[in-house]
């Protein structure tokens, strides 16, 4: 059985497809694969000839017409939800098969490891090593203004996540060392890491990374009884936020997601080449771009200007529409769907056709001429849809 009749047969099981689309695929793919095998044939036929050769015309095989296939919105809707997920699964991967790696127990010459440093004798350096979690504590009872903090590593994810246990910040990062069998495993990782606080200038830490070590991760516990301003920059890595409260935000990654999870942000600059952007929670004034990834949000809107743009993804947005704002919503693809769900005190203003190859919508709360504090929402994507729901 093929893998695409696989993952069609597997996606009607789950009820995410249901039979009559299930059969217009396979239908389909069948077809594919009949048309694949004739071209074949006529080509083997060809060679068999020779130059110059004639031979008896062979009666054609009756074709069978070509059966299209529509796809509805409920189904590109689920395709698209499916692709998103994916995106933030794999986003993980590298992290995730380091830690199973170390978490595999071996015994190799009577004395006790695990398996990536048996990787890394073995010469896979790339995955193999072994791990230190240099960690660090600051007290914050100095601390006077807004704190700004600043995160940059090359190879690993960044995570802000909220000290709910005291009101000191913590540091803990992730240092792989190649080397790792050398007796000063902690001090060689601790090496490779620079973090430095003051109470006034704020919290800096970056990687210090070499052939031989890096820093695969880090993680900064914010406790919330202050206010920030948060950098983060991560090159091949991603950048994660929960539950974190901010007044200004900028997050850039080159291989990498930006994933906000129940965030409170003012202000968003969040940039991403190859990754995905998802956010969940209050936000005022996003700007949110990626070139290679979709974009998807559940947004409450607290006002100002909200831009998020795609080259090649598509834009999916759930806005509480009770508890934002009034707004203007402008969304548009040069090749692919925009569509909004029908929203209670929304007008529409200019109706996507589906005609055309650039579709552009325009929908506008009846709220929103003359509030004192609204919203401007523009969504734009060249290669992928444009979905606007209620959340």
């Amino acid at each position: 059985m093929s893998e695409e009749r696989k993952l069609i047969l597997n996606l009607l099981a789950e009820g995410k497809i249901t039979p009559d689309e299930a059969d217009e695929l396979l239908e389909a793919l069948e077809q594919d694969a009949y048309e694949k095998q004739e071209e074949s044939f006529a080509g083997a036929e060809r060679a068999a000839e020779g130059p110059g050769e004639g031979k008896p015309d062979r009666p054609e095989r009756e074709k069978r017409p070509k059966k299209g296939i529509d796809i509805g919105p409920d189904l590109e809707v689920r395709i698209n939800d499916m692709a998103g997920e994916i995106e933030e699964l794999v986003s993980d991967i590298p992290e995730r098969v380091q830690k199973a790696l170390e978490g595999i127990s071996i015994t190799k010459d009577g004395k006790k490891s695990n398996l990536a440093e048996l990787l890394k004798s073995l010469g896979l350096s790339e995955i193999g090593g072994t791990c230190a979690t240099p960690k660090f504590r600051m007290c914050t009872t100095e601390v006077t203004d807004r704190l700004p903090v600043s995160v940059a590593i090359t190879n690993g994810t960044v995570r802000f996540v909220a000290n709910e246990d005291d009101t000191d910040i913590r540091v803990i990062s992730k240092v792989v060392v190649k080397n790792g069998s050398c007796e000063n495993l902690q001090k060689v990782a601790s090496e490779h890491i620079e973090v430095f606080f003051d109470p006034q200038k704020g919290l800096r830490v970056r990687s210090i990374d070499t052939k031989d070590s890096y820093v695969s991760g880090v993680e900064v516990l914010l406790p919330k009884n202050l206010s920030y301003d948060i950098q983060a920059r991560s090159v091949n890595g991603s950048v994660r936020c929960n539950e974190i409260s901010a007044k200004t935000t900028a997050f850039k990654t080159v291989n990498g997601s930006v994933v906000l999870e129940d965030c409170k942000f003012d202000n968003i600059d969040a940039q991403t080449v190859n990754g995905g952007i998802r956010m969940t929670g209050e936000f005022r004034d996003v700007s949110a771009n990626t070139v290679n990834g979709s974009i998807r949000g559940m947004l409450v809107v607290l006002g100002g200007n909200m831009k998020l743009a795609s080259s090649n993804g598509t834009i999916k947005v759930a806005i509480d529409k009770d508890k934002s704002v009034p707004m203007q919503v402008q969304a548009s693809s040069r090749h692919g769907s925009v569509r909004m769900e029908s929203m209670e005190g929304f007008d529409t203003i200019t109706e996507p056709l589906s005609q055309s190859m650039h579709k552009t919508g325009l929908w506008r709360s009846r709220a929103y001429q003359g509030a004192e504090e609204r919203a401007d929402i523009e969504m734009e994507t060249r290669n992928g849809s444009v979905i606007i729901t209620e959340g």
